[in-house]
Order: structure tokens, then sequence, then C-alpha cells
């Protein structure tokens, strides 16, 4: 089995995960198994694995910083700016498309419960969905 069919096995974990401290327990595995640190020579110029290691990118400082968020501005300022993948404008023009709130901010603190809510569920769909379809289409 190929290093990348591991990852694919490796992500599926994120989804069981209950907080981001244990998504941290399964983050190495996936840094691992994508080659995160040692690219495989013979992916280092393709699209679809250079953008996998961006949302993997993304995903290890997201669960790293996002923790420490007391509240949504807090997590957008320290966790959601200035990503590889730029999830700020994803999540931006989800909230202006999609839903009736103003803000990013307004969306975060009236649909969940608390930050780590949220945080959990942007690991479990938009991390998770963006890599397992990049792991695929590699």
């Amino acid at each position: 089995m190929s290093n990348l069919e591991k990852a694919k096995i490796s992500i599926k974990k994120i989804v069981d995960c209950n907080s981001l401290i244990d998504c941290q327990d399964s983050l190495q595995q996936i840094l691992d198994d994508v080659g995160f640190h040692d690219h495989p020579k013979d992916l280092v110029n393709n699209d679809d694995y250079n953008q996998l290691i961006n949302y993997v990118d993304d995903l290890m400082n997201f669960v790293i910083s996002a923790p420490s968020a007391d509240n949504a501005n807090d997590l957008i300022q320290n966790s959601l700016q200035d990503t590889k993948t730029d999830i700020y404008t994803y999540l931006d023009n989800f909230v202006y498309d999609d839903t009736s709130y103003e803000t990013i901010e307004e969306y975060i603190s009236s649909d969940f419960k608390e930050i780590q809510d949220f945080s959990m569920y942007l690991v479990k769909n938009y991390f998770y969905n963006n890599i397992e379809n990049f792991l695929n289409n590699v």
C-alpha cells in the first residue's frame, strides 16, 4: 500500500476526533503519509499534490493554533487569515451567499454554541473534504 493510500485511511481519523487536541494525535500520521516533510520526487510538480500539501499545512496550523481562540474574532485573526487555501475568503463567500448573517463572526457566534464546535465543524468538513478530494485526484 502506497503512503498516499495510507493517507486516505489516516485522514478519516479526523472525522472521529472530538476535539482539536484529539486531531493533533492523528496529524503526525497524516503528515508522514502525504510526505509533508519529504515530498515524493515524482509528485513535486503535480498540482493536485501541491494543493493537498497546502490543505494539510493549513490543517496543521489550524489544529495547533485554534485551541487558544477565546472567541470568533480571535479564531479568525489567529487561525483563518493568511492561509494557503484562503479559508477566510471561502467562509466569507459562504456566509454572504448561503446565510442571512452579515459577518463570519456573527455566523460563528450564532450557529455554534462554542468556538470549539465551529473549529471541529471546519476540520470535519472543510479540511477533510478538500484533503480527501485532492488525495483522490493525485
